[in-house]
């Protein structure tokens, strides 16, 4: 089971669609550490700071959630 975990340019967390703040996010991963087999998928904007995203691996580690994977939007290059 993968769940999504969007981080846009302004900084907006959406955790499988639903805006979110930190705690709320917090929240949802320590109950999604329940299932073993659970990942998250982290895409987040180019224009998101690297500090930004550490900080939500940090946290979903803290929270139980080990197996993270990064998601990419490929676009064509002109």
């Amino acid at each position: 089971q993968s769940n999504q975990l969007v981080i846009s340019a302004d900084g907006v967390l959406r955790y499988n669609s639903q805006e979110m703040n930190e705690a709320q996010l917090g929240q949802a991963l320590k109950d999604l550490s329940n299932d073993p087999k659970a990942q998250l998928q982290i895409m987040a904007d180019e224009a998101v700071p690297y500090g930004r995203v550490a900080k939500i691996m940090a946290l979903s580690q803290a929270n139980g959630v080990v197996k993270i994977s990064f998601l990419t939007d490929a676009k064509a290059s002109k």
